[in-house]
Order: C-alpha cells, then sequence, then structure tokens
C-alpha cells in the first residue's frame, strides 16, 4: 500500500546516510523522495537509532514492513 511504500522510502533515505555518515533532514528526504511541496516546517535530523544501525538495508525494511502489517 502506499503508506507502506512510503515509509520504507523514508527509511531508506536515513539508512542510506547512515552509510553515508551524514546527518539527514525531514526536509531534505521530502526532496529526495520528491515530495518538497509537502513540507511544513518541521525539521529535524533523523537518524536509524542503536538498535536498526546493527543492520543492512534488507533487514531494516523487513523489520519495517513486519511492525507496519501489526497496524
Amino acid at each position: 500500500d502506499d503508506r507502506s511504500v512510503m515509509i520504507c522510502g523514508f527509511i531508506t533515505c536515513i539508512w542510506v546516510s547512515h552509510m553515508r555518515n551524514e546527518p539527514i533532514s525531514y526536509s531534505e528526504m521530502l526532496e529526495f523522495l520528491g515530495l518538497s511541496h509537502l513540507d511544513e516546517g518541521l525539521d529535524q535530523i533523523y537518524n536509524l537509532g542503536p538498535i536498526l544501525s546493527k543492520l543492512d538495508h534488507e533487514e531494516v525494511l523487513q523489520l519495517l514492513v513486519g511492525r507496519l502489517q501489526d497496524f
């Protein structure tokens, strides 16, 4: 569904920024995903956190999609 695809897009942006050791903000993610028109000025920096940062990209997506199915 569209919601799951968007969430996976966001987490992929965060994962890539983590792998490049670069910070990423909400507005940057919206720009990368072609959604900069949705930016409402609620900018903050995102990171994977201690648990997800130990996983590879596929593991992060599998965990995320598994959790989305619970909702």
